[in-house]
């Protein structure tokens, strides 16, 4: 439970070294403590399948799925592979961070947990997310006074902190009656204190409306496993008690979580009576949910490998072409992005296993003799939240939220489990000693100033790179200020060359990254010698973000002093963006897109005259 506590607070950290740390210790953990045994071995070996479709993007070639993208792609010269994965090396090592991410659940599962330790951990993670909570507060940048704040949490996502504030807060709610029924009052009230600090921190510190409606669904799980009989007496005055004390709260008190959920109902409502193109654009989540399915259709069986939905979708975009402007990082869905990535049948094994595991656990939970019913049913509520929430966001993909819910899943089984033999523990070692190895790698990696992670090496060159350009155009617009030139570098040492070698290598790997073509692209352009690497950057960048409206617009202005003719030529481009965006969505942007036309073209003569032949044909018949 450290671990998993520790990674929730570290999930803002450098990808490489956040999960190497992390592996490390787990790793080490798991060969000195392996598993006592498994109460649902066949969830273990639906898991364990997930593997055989999800490696197979690695070695299948392209051509036995349906990508018809690849081709204009390749007109532009950019060279992919010719698996189904269109770039290997990045959905290798994302494979290997889910195995390993996967072993350290398994390993969860594998311990048992007697009454007391079931208390004493239960009340560390309930403790833990209050003291995440506290540091929060004390860390923010944002005060009362400031205004409201939408940033909440160590997650990079306000809606992952919510959602781990809502298991704690089932959690303890488990813990306070079950302490009521054992009559220990004082620890009764510390959980309940701890139940309400984190209960007014959902309504009063949270901007996630997921966070109250995790609450909910958790709590009328919790109810509904242990049933009506159960929460008589006292610990049933004290659960009502609280959640009268938890609405009249929500009531009295004006927060921005209670102002974002009524903006939310009253949109609802209106689009409830507006057509499907309103619809799709009132909410993103909606069209990219449609584009994620038209993707997934293209490659069910075998996904397009993990790590390349954030690549690939754009080829894809069509509902959510209205948001297009935005980068889709994944399809706000954890389940929905599963399957994009590894295929239909390993998500489908994977929520196989966990349905198997969750009926286990509540099957021990409501057998008659068994003990710590309100704690269980609690943890089992709270680890369920994480799935259920990753229908409409991506919580599972955050480290500490998986394994903390695995850790709770594990306290909600029974205690009684079968004993592992000798097979299945060497076998744990060999796997634990991967986790270990792993992570020694990602770390190595780090320690050398060479990422494993190709996205995470290449936005690393990025920043060097477009450092180095921001410095290069003060010293040159210093120099024009004072009306002298600078001298030519001697060759070789041109920084601006070393930055598009240094982009070219760490571009192999990731032929598919938007901005590293459009960065390569703008580094060209201080060249006179260049232009023809510019305009094949340039047109990489437009190919691999083909709804982007003022992509056009933004290269037009960078080779306006350079090329009249490419000029002219970017702004036809996003003129028949605009237009067939506006033909489709109620909100039109072609009126933005002419004012940044003639705004560029008011440099010169002669692009004005282009601007106005532009403009004319675009509002002719």
């Amino acid at each position: 439970m450290v671990i998993a506590l520790a990674a929730c607070f570290g999930a803002g950290a450098p990808w490489g070294w956040s999960h190497g740390l992390l592996f490390a210790v787990a790793g080490l953990l798991m060969l000195l403590r392996p598993p006592e045994g498994w109460s649902a071995r066949g969830a273990l070996w639906l898991a364990a399948a997930w593997i055989v479709p999800a490696v197979s993007s690695l070695w299948l070639p392209a051509s036995l799925v349906a990508q018809s993208w690849r081709a204009s792609l390749a007109n532009v010269g950019i060279d992919l592979a010719h698996t189904i994965s269109p770039q290997p090396e990045e959905t290798r090592v994302m494979l290997m961070a889910m195995s390993a991410a996967g072993i350290v659940v398994v390993w969860a599962l594998g311990h048992a947990a007697d009454g007391n330790t079931r208390m004493r951990t239960a009340t560390l993670f309930v403790w833990g997310v209050v003291w995440f909570t506290v540091a929060d507060w004390l860390t923010g940048s944002s005060s009362p006074d400031d205004g409201p704040r939408f940033d909440f949490g160590f997650f990079p996502n306000r809606n992952h902190s919510a959602c781990l504030l809502a298991m704690a807060a089932v959690v303890a709610l488990g813990l306070t009656v079950q302490q009521l029924r054992r009559k220990r009052p004082v620890q009764a009230c510390v959980s309940s204190a701890a139940l309400l600090f984190l209960g007014g921190s959902l309504i009063a510190r949270s901007p996630s409306r997921a966070g109250i409606a995790l609450v909910l669904v958790g709590g009328l799980l919790w109810w509904a496993m242990l049933g009506t009989r159960y929460l008589r007496g006292q610990a049933g005055r004290t659960v009502w008690l609280m959640l009268l004390a938890a609405v009249l709260s929500f009531a009295v008190v004006d927060t921005v979580v209670k102002e974002r959920l009524g903006g939310t109902l009253q949109t609802t409502i209106a689009v409830g009576d507006a057509a499907a193109p309103v619809a799709i654009g009132s909410d993103a989540r909606v069209g990219v949910a449609r584009d994620t399915v038209s993707m997934i259709a293209a490659a069910p069986w075998t996904g397009h490998g993990a790590g390349q939905f954030r690549f690939v979708f754009p080829q894809y975009r069509d509902a959510s072409s209205d948001t297009a402007d935005r980068d889709a990082l994944h399809p706000e869905s954890s389940w929905l992005w599963l399957v994009a990535e590894t295929g239909l049948p390993g998500a489908l094994l994977l929520i196989a296993a966990l349905l198997w595991v969750s009926a286990r656990a509540w099957r021990d939970i409501r057998r008659p003799e068994s003990r710590c019913k309100a704690l269980r049913a609690g943890c089992l509520a709270a680890a369920l939240l994480p799935a259920i929430h990753g229908w409409i966001d991506v919580p599972l993909h955050r480290i500490g939220i998986l394994w903390s819910s695995a850790v709770l899943m594990a306290l909600a089984l029974s205690a009684a489990r079968p004993q592992a033999c000798r097979i299945a523990r060497l076998s744990w070692r060999v796997a634990a000693a991967f986790v270990a190895l792993f992570a020694l790698w990602l770390m190595r990696g780090e320690v050398n100033h060479t990422p494993r992670l190709p996205s995470e090496r290449l936005e690393a060159v990025m920043r060097h790179a477009e450092s180095v350009w921001w410095q290069d155009r003060k010293q040159q617009l210093a120099a024009a200020g004072q009306g002298i030139a600078l001298p030519d570098p001697p060759p070789g040492a041109d920084p601006l060359e070393q930055q598009i070698a240094s982009l070219h290598q760490a571009m192999e790997p990731l032929p598919m990254h938007a901005a590293g073509h459009g960065l390569l692209g703008l580094l060209a352009l201080h060249f006179d010698d260049r232009d023809a690497l510019a305009r094949q950057a340039f047109a990489a960048h437009r190919a691999l973000d083909p709804q982007w409206i003022t992509l056009p617009l933004d290269q037009a202005e960078a080779w306006s002093a350079i090329d009249e003719a490419a000029t002219a030529d970017l702004w036809q481009d996003a003129l028949r963006r605009a237009r067939e965006h506006d033909a489709r969505w109620p909100v039109a942007v072609l009126p933005t897109v002419e004012a940044r036309i003639r705004e560029t073209a008011a440099r010169s003569e002669t692009l004005r005259q282009r601007a106005d032949a532009l403009l004319g044909e675009a509002q002719g018949p």
